[in-house]
C-alpha cells in the first residue's frame, strides 16, 4: 500500500510493502566543481531534500527515483545510501534547502 506526503512542498511516495520511497526529479544535477570540490564521482547527480533522506533513513527504506528528463528509474539499497552517506561529503545547499547530492553511478538503473 502507497501513500504521497508532501516535503518542502515536494511529492514523496512512501511504499511500506516494497520498503521504497519514491521521488521524480526533473533531470541531474550537474555538480559545480567550484562548489563541491570534494565530489570525485564523474558522473552528474541526483539532489534529494535533506529531509526526504531523513525520511528514508528512519524507515530503512530503498530510494527510488524516476527523472522525467530520461523517463528512467533508479534505485538506490538502504545499506548502500547509508555507506555513501557516511563516507563522502555530499552536502549541497539551495536557498534555504539542504541537499544531499546522490552520485547517479551509485544507483541501479531498472
Amino acid at each position: 500500500m502507497s501513500h504521497e506526503i508532501k516535503l518542502d512542498g515536494q511529492p514523496v511516495i512512501i511504499n511500506e510493502i516494497s520498503s521504497l520511497v519514491r521521488i521524480n526529479i526533473d533531470s541531474p544535477f550537474q555538480v559545480p566543481s567550484m562548489r563541491m570540490p570534494q565530489w570525485t564521482f564523474g558522473c552528474s547527480g541526483f539532489g534529494v531534500n535533506q529531509k526526504i533522506i531523513d525520511l528514508v533513513l528512519q524507515k530503512k527504506m530503498r530510494l527510488f527515483v524516476h527523472e522525467n528528463e530520461g523517463n528512467k528509474n533508479y534505485i538506490i539499497e538502504y545499506d548502500k545510501l547509508i555507506d555513501l552517506l557516511e563516507n563522502h561529503d555530499l552536502d549541497y545547499k539551495v536557498k534555504n534547502t539542504k541537499l544531499k547530492i546522490l552520485p547517479k553511478i551509485m544507483f541501479e538503473e531498472l
